[in-house]
């Protein structure tokens, strides 16, 4: 049975309140630290063994002291005094924040302003809009419409697991318990790779071995020669966007380290002093540079017709406490961690985007 978002709010917010030593915040080193021992991650175990068991529940799924659930869309206060009622405590409210905001810093498709959808379950089918339709003036008050109709294709989005596995010292677990940078260090650990890969499929997916197919690959996408492009050329693939979108507020650019090496050396117009991509934009549109586009490549469009699709509400982690076989982290005091996300993604209308690659 899928939960809504009401639901699922209310039987977190409730696993905060089961126990009154809990404390209020939560950490992921914590967590981790916990699933390292005999009996994992247990549901009494304060405010992180309440929230996985809560995520867990709220999937449908039973809590795993050894592969845990963790929320996407954490819990999040207001910036007053919940400790003191006369200095705003009485008016401090928890929500979830929005489910993908973790994966946002590490994704610059989502900073360019993907749309997301979360909490999937099997297959969703989305349309495609192959050609929008056409409006049309009338001449008098008894003048019929033009019929005109969207041509529209079809797609599932189908749930497509990416993961990756780290692997920290007892002593690094030990010290994020007590400073917020180790904190902060593993949170990124556990989703820079994920964010990375997300941004890797949007692009130059391959469709192939799990992986989905990225726009390089769809048809109806934009294209232009990369071999010394002018400005002349990106002036016109924006021309193109705004054609195709009809204006280019949503618009922004996703390049590679090469491209924009390359770009912001080059000059609009020769002896102009002003280079193509001008500090972080390019012909006034935001531009993004990621190591997760290929170095050579550039990528035009409005990112919010870029469905994200995630399944669940949650990443899962699970731990090897151990290390890989043939490895020395036993004896070391290494432990292992694997997280799993399933989403996928599709491009509402292909006209909307155009690729740039082989930038010189």
């Amino acid at each position: 049975m899928q939960l809504s978002q009401t639901e699922i709010r209310r039987r977190i917010t409730a696993a905060m309140s089961s126990r009154e030593p809990a404390p209020r915040e939560f950490s992921l080193a914590r967590a981790l630290a916990a699933m390292v021992n005999p009996r994992g991650l247990q549901q009494f175990d304060g405010a992180e063994g309440a929230l996985a068991a809560a995520a867990a529940e709220a999937e449908g799924l039973q809590h795993d002291p050894h592969r845990i659930r963790w929320p996407l869309a954490q819990m999040a206060t207001r910036d007053l005094n919940a400790a003191n009622l006369m200095q705003g405590g009485a008016l401090v409210g928890s929500d979830l924040a929005r489910p993908w905001e973790p994966l946002r810093p590490w994704s610059v498709v989502l900073q360019g302003g993907a749309t997301v959808w979360s909490g999937l379950q099997g297959n969703v089918p989305v349309p495609r809009v192959i050609a929008d339709p056409t409006a049309y003036w009338l001449s008098t008050e008894t003048t019929s419409v033009t019929e005109s109709n969207a041509t529209f294709g079809g797609y599932a989005m189908t749930p497509k697991t990416v993961g990756c596995y780290v692997e920290c010292s007892r002593q690094l677990l030990l010290q994020a318990l007590r400073g917020k940078q180790f904190e902060d260090l593993l949170s990124s650990m556990m989703l820079r790779a994920v964010g990375k890969a997300l941004d890797t499929a949007i692009i130059s997916g391959t469709g192939t071995s799990g992986q989905p197919a990225g726009l390089a690959g769809t048809a109806g996408v934009g294209t232009a020669s990369g071999t010394s492009l002018s400005w002349a050329s990106v002036c016109g693939l924006r021309a193109s966007a705004v054609d195709a979108i009809g204006n280019d507020r949503g618009v922004s650019w996703v390049g590679g380290s090469s491209a924009q090496s390359v770009l912001a050396q080059r000059e609009r117009f020769a002896g102009g002093g002003h280079p193509i991509w001008d500090n972080y934009e390019i012909a006034g549109i935001p531009a993004f540079v990621s190591n997760a586009v290929p170095a050579t490549t550039l990528a035009l469009g409005d990112w919010s017709y870029v469905i994200v699709g995630l399944w669940g509400e949650s990443v899962q982690l699970e731990l090897n406490p151990f290390g890989p076989p043939g490895t020395t982290a036993f004896q070391e005091g290494r432990v292992g961690f694997r997280v799993l996300l399933q989403c996928d993604f599709h491009v509402v209308n292909p006209a909307y985007f155009s690729i740039v690659s082989s930038i010189t």
